[in-house]
């Protein structure tokens, strides 16, 4: 079968923007629309989780109607100009009660098989190994299609605790024609736990930045006796925040016009409120909510001079390169992704995690540095090695090189 010029790609994922939820995955939403702008018909299912709650009986019977009528009325909805499908799926003791082995599968099964109706797709491609990867396995066997995967989960480990969770996703890992992982210290996790024939397959492939959106102000002269910091993320413990409030107090002992800002949201919130006030801090720590793709991005560009991510651990760290395409430097700790985005003391300074001494010193080492940073090298740098445009073409040779008959061996097994 000739490779076709332009292929139909259906991408499966539950890290998908939703209008309930516009701030899930947007990065894999971005993916999609610089590939849809190149020329390739994509799109989306993704799977939303349809809970039962057992402490409101009175609404179950109402819920389940909801749950009925969404499949009842599966359609194409478009998301800023992407096609998706939203599909419910069941989960907790409803679906216990039902019997279901595994319904996020079973939901992006049938989804799938409508979709055909209407959209013959070449190629499948699944945003982690599980469920989406384990769910796209199914679709790709049944209609004999390729399936590659990206795997963004980390520490990766978390698909390898259980045993049933380790079966699934090496499972969908052993059969995908491609498997791209976000980041070099990913690769190398993901790679260890794969058979020696399987590896050659798992390559490094970064995620990307909208470098129209996420771009330098037009005139940036850092103070670093009053520098802005900033941080944009979930307030969850992997973030590592209350580190980051322990950095900045002694930060501001040093530098009492320092400023930070934290964007975002999540269960840490009310902690990190406590934190800020304990420390006498509230009236230099600014907390701004979570704020849209466009918002964000005027933060960076206009009120940010270094962006700071004090992670335990990262696969990647969108974030970071989102500052350094508007121009900006870095300090994030050596917790996976960020060792490979800032690459260059040009870029920014690495820390060891989890260490407020540590995370101090490479704070006040940046802000010295502030005045010899280049704007517009920085921004290059993200422009070259990240831009949308150089992701998509480099998926849309190899999905041209993927995008075959394939028979898988039934004898293939996952180790």
């Amino acid at each position: 079968m000739p490779i076709k010029t332009k292929l139909r790609i259906l991408v499966v994922s539950r890290m998908y923007p939703h209008p309930d939820m516009p701030c899930n995955g947007p990065f894999v939403h971005e993916q999609v629309k610089a590939l849809r702008q190149k020329g390739m018909d994509v799109r989306v299912i993704s799977g939303r989780a349809f809970p039962l709650f057992l402490k409101r009986p009175w609404g179950v019977k109402r819920r389940w109607r909801h749950f009925r009528h969404a499949w009842d009325h599966l359609d194409w909805t478009e998301y800023d100009g992407v096609p998706v499908v939203y599909v419910p799926y069941h989960v907790g003791w409803t679906a216990r009660l039902l019997g279901l082995d595994d319904p996020y599968r079973d939901a992006v099964f049938h989804a799938g098989c409508w979709a055909r109706g209407t959209f013959d797709f070449d190629l499948i491609h699944a945003h982690t190994a599980y469920p989406d990867g384990f769910a796209a396995l199914f679709l790709a066997t049944t209609f004999s299609r390729p399936f590659v995967i990206t795997e963004h989960t980390g520490p990766f480990s978390i698909l390898t605790r259980r045993r049933d969770l380790r079966y699934k996703t090496i499972s969908a890992l052993c059969r995908a024609e491609r498997i791209w992982c976000v980041s070099d210290s990913l690769t190398r996790e993901v790679a260890a736990y794969l058979p020696a024939d399987v590896r050659c397959r798992v390559q490094t492939l970064y995620n990307g930045v909208d470098t129209e959106r996420f771009r330098p102000p037009v005139d940036w002269r850092p103070n670093p006796d009053a520098p802005r910091l900033a941080f944009v993320g979930l307030f969850e413990p992997v973030k590592n925040l209350p580190v980051l409030i322990d950095a900045f107090a002694r930060l501001r002992r040093r530098l009492p016009k320092a400023t930070l800002s934290l964007v975002g949201e999540g269960p840490l919130y009310p902690s990190i409120q406590k934190q800020i006030t304990r420390l006498r801090l509230d009236s230099a720590v600014r907390l701004l909510g979570r704020l849209d793709r466009e918002q964000t991005a005027r933060f960076l560009r206009e009120e940010c001079d270094v962006l700071v991510l004090p992670s335990r651990s990262e696969t990647f760290g969108v974030v970071l390169i989102e500052a350094l395409a508007s121009g900006k430097p870095v300090v994030a700790s050596r917790c996976g992704g960020p060792e490979s985005i800032v690459t260059d003391p040009r870029l920014g300074t690495l820390c060891q995690p989890n260490d407020v001494r540590a995370l101090y010193h490479c704070l006040l080492q940046t802000i010295a540095r502030l005045p010899e940073f280049d704007r517009d090298a920085i921004r290059n740098y993200a422009v070259e090695k990240f831009d949308y445009d150089v992701l998509a073409s480099s998926l849309i040779e190899q999905y041209q090189v993927i995008a075959r008959p394939t028979a898988f061996p039934a004898n293939l097994r996952a180790a």
